[in-house]
């Protein structure tokens, strides 16, 4: 038995020539430099009588996806609002590859806290608001997004802050965008 690995379609440019398995109906193929985003296809073959091949049969393909999804655009109203009860939050997300399966938010005090709304997941909107809760005033809080990829283990995070209070106007709010690093 062999198999061999094709980039692009069952007939693409080959990957990895026809290598031998023996009689083994499984192989783990390992030190291949596979592209992201491209596509893989694994052909297989058997041998019988006096060196004569079966005809190949092929998989349908498999994609390379190892890049996280992404969360941008967090919209939380502004910096401040004087709403002590509910805040809201939209936001947009993409996976190239596989697209996006779900999100997640939480809400805290400090970027990725979970605080005052533990993780909840809204599958696929991209807009929540979240109701009875009992905000401090001058407290900034953070919304905090997760986008889950369609392929398993692929998660990405993204945080947006705002002041509670309605004695904070524009001149005293403090833009609250928080990068992945942490950095202000």
């Amino acid at each position: 038995n062999q198999y061999r690995v094709t980039k692009g379609s069952a007939n693409g440019a080959v990957v990895r020539d026809w290598t031998s398995v023996g009689l083994a109906l499984n192989a783990n193929i390992s030190g291949l430099n596979l592209e992201p985003a491209a596509s893989y296809y694994i052909g297989v073959r058997a041998r019988y009588g006096s060196n004569q091949w079966t005809a190949t049969g092929s998989s349908n393909g498999i994609t390379v996806d190892n890049a996280a999804p992404s969360v941008t655009n967090i919209d939380d109203g502004g910096d401040y609002t004087n709403i002590r009860t509910a805040l809201s939050c939209s936001w947009t997300g993409s996976d190239a590859v596989s697209g996006v399966r779900g999100y997640r938010y939480s809400i805290g005090t400090s970027p990725g806290a979970t605080n005052v709304k533990a993780w909840m997941n809204v599958g696929t909107n991209t807009d929540v608001t979240a109701g009875s809760l009992s905000l401090t005033n001058g407290t900034r809080y953070y919304f905090n997004i997760e986008a889950t990829a369609s392929r398993e283990g692929l998660e990405s995070l993204a945080t947006r802050g705002l002041i509670v209070g309605s004695d904070y106007g524009a001149t005293h709010a403090a833009r609250g965008v928080w990068g992945l690093d942490g950095s202000y």
